[in-house]
């Protein structure tokens, strides 16, 4: 009874807590922004208001880390609640001086995507660092994280556009309090594709358009042509914008005619190039998309009749114009760099150079043009061939694709593939009659958790065409020739694609599935009553009857062979046997015909094809399990039983498990065992078994017949790593202990050691590897030796091999293209920046 009192109790506080909380909400008042005397100020915005109040100690209280957010025992939904935030009134020092700092006093800045090239010229007018220092030692992480970095303290000024609502619901719920004042404006802009007649927009068919009351071009003057809106994701600066100038987020709707894209640069292309039509429409901020990524193909609507230009943005003649900030936390001490910048930035010097880097400033400044373009990369040929192209991945940070680039031997953009990613091996090239495979997310929302949410076509770059005729959920090569495909459905449909473009569709319906398998020259099709050949063209050699149901598959090797296996179960037991690309039926009395065994009957348990072109098999006959070749050759035998054993091979090393000790065994290909000794453990890595000793330990190659010894005393079995998502054959890193008991690291490629510190696996490519961690990334050859270590702040991604190496790397807000020197030979934004 007691209890329940209490639970009444709580209850009513409760109660009592929230109905305060909503009456100040909603006694809360807008405060107007006093301007200075006799200054002259731009048309100003909607006044912002509300901070969040300050605990008892004034120092806000930090938000959790987002990986450690309490989950609440009862989850109450509010009514949903606009919060705002409160710009500082617009002062303008006359004849403040210029804080200059060296680069290591400069503040921690951080902002929005199309800040940065502001955020450069800031940087070097009051550190005096060259262009490129700037673009190497500055990273702005786009409009929602940088605000989560000044506020987690990661960062100490923000160059920003107005934070989103996720931004200003967590600075209201932890007490954060920030102090903003505006830098200079800009403006939300519509583009369309330059084919498109209709010219001119209003805000009220803007409006019908995002809503979906107006679909069709015609109903706007234009051509009978269904409108295709793209949108940008909610937490990006531009789709703050757009929700608060043109359309509210609870109006815009979501659908196959209003599509999202995830980087405001696969935005601006997906509507210069979409499908080369003129019904698409899009929105991004002023100065982004007329001078950080301008594309060929587009034009920018005017809004009411009025274009947006500099002049018009300046006089707010345009419809949609929004300032950007200078944003601190608002307990920066008074004496700190970052109070000192916040506090210049809004002079009359201040002024002038936002003018002179090409933005807006907020106030009528004399323009003042200054020597910071963009970027200073002029791009330069590359050394592949004139009939291949470089493949340039663009993906945001859970890696989803928001749409590669081909450049050509000149580094100029052939083809733009807007949200897709091709997918391609280790090396970014690819050829001009090549096909290839685009990968992109699914339009479909809310799918099971065990489908995939990407869908998969295939293009011919020789005709810009598409060879499909549907989006698949499965697609990939599975030779030279073939492609295989599947759309699942509760009616699946298996598809095989041919070089000649010839289709072959099988229909999975009414429990009849197919399975396949390929050779060098063959295509295996099983429906578990027949199995059927086809040429490397998709033309029928033979159909083979078969008894058993069972399952096909690829001779495994280090290349295709000219064989497939059928694996099938009787009477609980497993069977294989091998069929040629002739439809011949292999069986274990074929392997024993030329050994002692050939008047017994034998049961193949696993097939390996070498190096050499020799097929192997592992049979049991009479008691014995042979290693034998085709040829009838025996490599060796051991003394089993199919009931209890089992073997496996690799191209390295033979694996045989015992089933009664419950206890594996290793063999090289000589049959000599590999381990095994007293004090000798087993471990895995990266493909590679290793054996374990007091004094180093030996690595045998999965797929190579090579070993490796290393000789290192008191190393820690228990960490070794090489692989981050990506892994290398032969690369180790671990850690040991030193005479002194101090912590050594090692890094080892094969028995060549690379670093006297510890790396993960990035890439592999021919005779190259890329290794590295957070703040170090190399490209090494296999022979040990280092031709390229990444500069501070760059991350390596991708090798380039064509006639010379390249490498692919990420550095503060770019990525690109750089030779073996480290010059800069492409260089663009990154793809993270995603506002």
């Amino acid at each position: 009874m007691r209890l329940f009192k209490r639970g009444i109790i709580s209850f009513m506080l409760i109660v009592i807590v929230l109905t305060a909380c909503k009456k100040k909400e909603k006694e809360s008042s807008s405060e107007e922004i006093s301007l200075p005397t006799g200054m002259e100020v731009l048309t100003n915005q909607p006044t912002q208001t509300v901070t969040p109040t300050p605990t008892k100690t004034g120092v806000p209280t930090k938000p959790p880390s987002p990986t450690q957010t309490p989950s609440p025992t009862i989850k109450v939904i509010p009514e949903k609640t606009v919060f705002t935030f409160e710009v500082q009134p617009i002062n303008i020092p006359q004849d403040m001086e210029v804080p200059h700092m060296s680069k290591e006093e400069f503040p921690k800045l951080d902002g929005s995507t199309a800040n940065i090239p502001l955020g450069e010229a800031l940087y070097c007018y009051i550190t005096n660092a060259t262009k490129e220092e700037a673009k190497k030692d500055l990273k702005f992480y786009k409009t929602p994280d940088a605000y989560k970095n000044l506020m987690y303290e990661q960062s100490d000024i923000l160059i920003v556009y107005e934070p989103p609502q996720s931004i200003l619901e967590d600075m209201h719920k932890y007490n954060y309090e920030l102090e903003f004042k505006p830098l200079g404006r800009d403006a939300l802009v519509f583009l369309g594709n330059e084919t498109n007649p209709v010219s001119n927009l209003t805000k009220e068919q803007i409006m019908n358009i995002y809503t979906g009351a107006v679909t069709n071009w015609k109903e706007l003057g234009g051509k009978e042509n269904e409108i295709l809106a793209f949108q940008r994701p909610e937490s990006s600066g531009s789709q703050t914008l757009m929700e608060k100038l043109a359309v509210p987020s609870d109006k815009i709707m979501r659908g196959p005619t209003v599509k999202s894209i995830e980087e405001m640069s696969g935005l601006v292309d997906a509507i210069a190039q979409y499908n080369n039509k003129s019904n698409a429409i899009g929105y991004s901020v002023y100065y982004y998309a007329n001078y950080m990524y301008q594309q060929p193909g587009l034009k920018f609507f005017s809004i009411d009749g009025i274009s947006p230009t500099d002049e018009t943005i300046q006089s707010g003649e345009y419809p949609y114009v929004n300032d950007f900030y200078v944003v601190i936390r608002k307990n920066e001490p008074k004496d700190s760099k970052a109070r000192l910048l916040y506090e210049w930035l809004t002079s009359i010097e201040a002024q002038k150079l936002v003018a002179g880097a090409g933005y807006v400033p907020v106030v009528n400044v004399e323009q003042q043009k200054l020597d910071l373009p963009i970027d200073t990369i002029e791009p330069k040929p590359i050394s592949i061939k004139e009939d291949e192209y470089v493949v340039i991945h663009n993906s945001n940070a859970q890696q989803e694709p928001l749409g590669d680039v081909l450049l050509n031997r000149y580094v100029k953009e052939v083809l733009i593939f807007s949200g897709k990613r091709v997918l391609i091996d280790a090396n970014l090239l690819c050829k001009k009659t090549d096909w290839l495979i685009l990968q992109s997310i699914r339009p479909q929302f809310g799918l099971p958790d065990e489908g995939s949410h990407y869908q998969y076509e295939l293009y011919d770059l020789s005709s810009t065409k598409y060879i499909t005729d549907r989006k698949y959920d499965r697609l990939y090569q599975l030779n030279n020739d073939i492609y295989i495909a599947r759309v699942d459905a509760e009616e699946s449909i298996l598809s095989f694609l041919f070089s000649n473009k010839k289709h072959l569709d099988f229909q999975e319906k009414n429990n009849q599935y197919y399975d396949y398998a390929v050779s060098k020259n063959r295509l295996f099709v099983s429906n578990n009553h027949e199995i059927s050949l086809y040429d490397n063209q998709g033309e029928l050699i033979k159909t083979i009857p078969i008894s058993n149901e069972g399952h096909l598959s690829k001779v495994e090797g280090v290349e295709l062979s000219n064989y497939v296996q059928f694996r099938y179960q009787q009477n609980n037991s497993y069977f294989l046997y091998l069929i040629s690309e002739q439809g011949d039926i292999i069986k274990a009395d074929t392997f024993l015909n030329k050994t002692k065994w050939k008047s017994q009957a034998g049961i193949i348990s696993d097939v390996i094809y070498d190096e050499k072109g020799n097929i192997w098999t592992a049979i049991y006959v009479d008691g014995n399990l042979l290693v034998v070749s085709l040829a009838g050759k025996v490599q060796f035998q051991f003394k089993a039983m199919v009931e209890s054993s089992g073997l496996m091979f690799y191209p390295g090393y033979i694996r045989l498990y015992n089933i009664e000790s419950d206890k594996p065994y290793y063999y090289d290909w000589d049959g000599k065992e590999i381990g095994g000794k007293v004090g000798e453990e087993f471990g895995f890595l990266n493909f590679n078994l290793i054996v374990c000793r007091q004094n180093g330990f030996t690595m045998y190659n999965q797929y190579q017949k090579e070993h490796y010894d290393i000789k290192v005393k008191n190393y820690n079995r228990d960490q070794f790593y090489g692989m981050e998502g990506y892994m290398i054959p032969n690369l180790v890193s671990f850690e040991a202990e030193g005479k002194n008991g101090e912590v050594k690291e090692y890094t080892y490629y094969g028995d060549k050691l690379l670093l006297n510190k510890r790396a993960f696996a990035i890439r592999e490519l021919k005779d190259y590897i890329v290794i590295g961690s957070d703040n170090y990334s190399y490209v090494f050859t296999k022979t040990g030796k280092k031709v390229y270590e990444s500069e501070k702040g760059e991350r390596i991604r991708d090798l380039i091999l064509g006639e010379q190496l390249y490498v692919y790397v990420e550095q503060g807000n770019y990525r690109g293209i750089k030779d073996m020197n480290g010059n800069f030979l492409y260089r663009t934004y990154s793809p993270n920046l995603d506002d």
